[in-house]
């Protein structure tokens, strides 16, 4: 049976993430992984002096993952 390869992403690519959909300037105070899912990472972002965000990434395309998988969250 094939399973998602797990994706962490870095602090620097939630950085990088976060600067392209807020701009350039964002600052992050925390970052936290929501666990629980069975395919995405979820990630609960705080900012200083603003709301927080949920960032969801799907498995990179090249993982190994079921035929109705591969479109899923993208």
């Amino acid at each position: 049976m094939l399973q998602p390869l797990p994706t962490k992403l870095t602090p620097e690519q939630i950085t990088a993430m976060c600067q392209r959909g807020f701009g350039n300037d964002v600052k992050i105070k925390t970052i936290q992984e929501i666990s629980g899912g069975t395919f995405n990472e979820t990630y609960l972002i705080k900012f200083p002096g603003k709301a927080k965000a949920i960032l969801r990434a799907a498995p990179p395309y090249t993982s190994e993952m079921f035929w109705d998988e591969v479109a899923l969250m993208r």
